[in-house]
Order: C-alpha cells, then structure tokens, then sequence
C-alpha cells in the first residue's frame, strides 16, 4: 500500500498516463510485454503474501489478490486525480506536504479491514 501510495505522490504523470491509457481502451498496451509481466511479477507477490497471511492465520481465506490490488490502486488514486475538487467539495486540500498521510492511513485500516480475520 505504501508503494502504490508514494509511487502515485511522486509520479503524478503516472496517473495521467493511465487516464490516457483508459482513453484509449488499452490498446496501446496490447504488445507491451515488459509491462505485462511486471504487472504479473507484482500480482504473483501480493497472492503470495496473501497466502502467508491465510497459513498464520491473520488473514481471511477468499481474498482475491487481483480484487485487492485494484482496491489498493483505486483507493489511493481517487484522492489524486480528484483532489482540486475534493479541495472544493470537501474542503482539504492534499497537495500540501503533510496532507498525503490522512488519508493514506485511513487506507490501510480500509485495506486491512477487508483482508483481516473478522
């Protein structure tokens, strides 16, 4: 969660580039190989660590480790790509230095109430 999170802060052109990705319904990612199997590599450490987590028992089994990997991405990403009108709407503005870490602890407490044993 910390890597996406500090990833999207220090590289908002990342954000931009999938939008622009989106837009153009991927196809420019049909032949990208070295992506896609960075996307697989990472994938295949989260169900790795989700499996460890089931076998000592602080996680519940059935979490989908593609599911929490867009959840982990999604969560962080809308405070990013909507934080000029959250600034607005909600009244805080996340571009000022301390800002990232509010929201980026109620993240993980959402993250791990999802994945942990009830």
């Amino acid at each position: 969660m910390r890597f996406t999170w500090d990833c999207y802060l220090a590289h908002p052109e990342f954000i931009t580039l999938v939008n622009s990705a989106n837009l153009h319904q991927g196809r420019h990612l049909e032949g990208a190989t070295r992506l896609r199997a960075a996307s697989r590599d990472h994938l295949d450490r989260v169900r790795s660590i989700v499996e460890r987590g089931v076998e000592d028992g602080v996680f519940r089994p059935g979490v989908d480790p593609v599911q929490l990997v867009i959840t982990i991405a999604a969560i962080g990403y809308y405070y990013l790509t909507n934080r000029h009108t959250g600034k607005i709407l909600f009244e805080r503005d996340y571009d000022t230095p301390e800002a990232p870490e509010e929201p980026h602890e109620f993240n993980i407490d959402t993250i791990l109430t999802i994945v942990q044993v009830r």
